[in-house]
């Protein structure tokens, strides 16, 4: 991964990174736990998406939605996309990781690679010494209510690369 580090370093020139091939076969094995992923054809699956991010002709197809049970009775919304929508999502989380990944503070541990709850409360564990109790919280509904242009507006600051922004 390349890490840029703490800088104010704007990226210019991201969209390009989208048309790279082999980013599509890395985006395939960080999503293949099981080897349903790997399947004949898989060059021109990836062939086809970048020819359609080129000639701007890519768009996200709607979600596949279904309602799971929980465990007090009640059911949770889960959405799905399809596999062409998976491989551009995780190349576009590549490039995004590799451009913020060095801005991070070591005690940001949501969401980001080699980082876990465990790792959290390791973190905890060593700066707080004198902590009793530590309650894990689930912020309900947290993604359904972000503002979205705000989230745009602040990976503009860092990406400046319009054709991405507009993917995003």
């Amino acid at each position: 991964m390349i890490r840029i580090g703490k800088t104010n370093y704007v990226f210019k020139r991201v969209f390009h990174l989208m048309l790279k091939k082999d980013l599509y076969f890395i985006a395939l094995e960080s999503l293949s736990k099981n080897k349903g992923y790997v399947v004949p054809g898989m060059d021109r699956m990836v062939d086809d998406i970048i020819c359609n991010l080129k000639n701007k002709e890519f768009s996200f197809k709607p979600l596949c939605r279904t309602y799971t049970p929980k465990s007090d009775g009640g059911k949770c919304l889960l959405s799905l996309p399809g596999l062409h929508d998976k491989l551009v999502q995780r190349v576009m989380l590549m490039i995004l990781e590799a451009a913020y990944e060095g801005v991070f503070l070591p005690s940001s541990h949501g969401f980001r690679k080699g980082m876990s709850c465990h790792s959290a409360l390791k973190d905890v564990r060593t700066t707080f010494s004198g902590v009793k109790w530590v309650m894990k919280r689930d912020v309900v509904k947290c993604f359904d209510t972000i503002d979205h242009s705000t989230l745009v507006g602040l990976v503009r600051k860092r990406i400046s690369d319009e054709r991405f922004i507009q993917l995003l």
